[in-house]
């Protein structure tokens, strides 16, 4: 991105974390799965990696005014409490099931939601 910005001086980038993904339901299925190995692609450990690579993003932007946190707002419930787990004692945070059908993908909600939080940012730039 530093070598865009260089490159491009006159545009103005805007740097957005990863989206997340929805907590894969715990059944016996997924259970027995997990203890020969297998992990599915709503596995916690998914959602861990992103907030990892969140976390870079957000150390390098944070102060700039130009970082739209998508996976803060993704987490962030209709009621304002956060959608998220613990691992080894460490919170990390998942989508909201309200904001999405598949586990991966936004629903209508979830758009709209998103859609209005990004206009707000683009805004207030």
């Amino acid at each position: 991105m530093d070598d865009l910005t260089r490159k491009y001086p006159k545009t103005q980038f805007v740097y957005i974390t990863v989206p997340l993904l929805k907590r894969q339901k715990r059944t016996l299925a997924s259970r027995i799965k997990g203890f020969f190995g297998g992990k599915g692609y709503f596995a916690d450990e998914n959602n861990i990696a992103r907030y990892k690579l969140n976390k870079l993003i957000r150390e390098k932007y944070k102060g700039s005014g130009l970082l739209f946190d998508l996976a803060r707002f993704e987490s962030t419930k209709p009621d304002g409490t956060r959608e998220s787990f613990e691992k080894k004692g460490k919170i990390y945070y998942a989508l909201a099931p309200a904001y999405t059908g598949d586990g991966g993908h936004l629903n209508v909600v979830g758009r709209k939601y998103i859609a209005q939080q990004l206009l707000i940012f683009l805004a207030n730039m």
